[in-house]
């Protein structure tokens, strides 16, 4: 319900966003029976009943060798700084930030750091999109500036 939190555990698999709302994303790393499972909290401080639920995980996919490069940026939204966090990065990259209306408003190029901190500077408040540009990727996050 509104305003609940909800704690989420599981075997066999890593909550990879959602951590306290109703919904959440799991990558499952083991193959065959799993379970997952939710404990609700409402804003009276009320603990319902735990939910389970049986996954059965057919096929892994997570053998590979060559990890696609993870993009994280936090906080988001922000008001002064953000912080680009890349791992598994093969090469060097390039960030692009575009406008809501698709303008360039800002670039750095050649940069090869895990992590990047964005500071807002001049730029107004809104909705942006964020392009990182490997060798090997082209990714593009929202990013929004309170």
């Amino acid at each position: 319900s509104s305003g609940s939190t909800y704690n989420w555990w599981m075997n066999g698999g890593n909550i990879q966003s959602g951590l306290g709302t109703n919904t959440v994303d799991v990558i499952w790393n083991i193959v065959g029976s799993n379970s997952i499972y939710v404990l609700e909290t409402n804003t009276n401080g009320c603990i319902g009943d735990t939910i389970s639920l049986a996954v059965t995980v057919l096929q892994s996919t997570n053998i590979n060798e060559d990890k696609a490069e993870e993009i994280s940026i936090y906080p988001n939204p922000f008001t002064k700084s953000t912080i680009i966090s890349i791992t598994n990065i093969k090469s060097n990259y390039n960030l692009t930030l575009y406008d809501i209306t698709g303008q360039k408003v800002w670039k750095e190029e050649g940069l090869s750091q895990n992590t990047y901190e964005l500071e807002r500077g001049t730029l107004s408040k809104g909705i942006y999109f964020l392009e990182i540009k490997t060798k090997e990727s082209k990714k593009i996050k929202r990013v929004v500036i309170n």
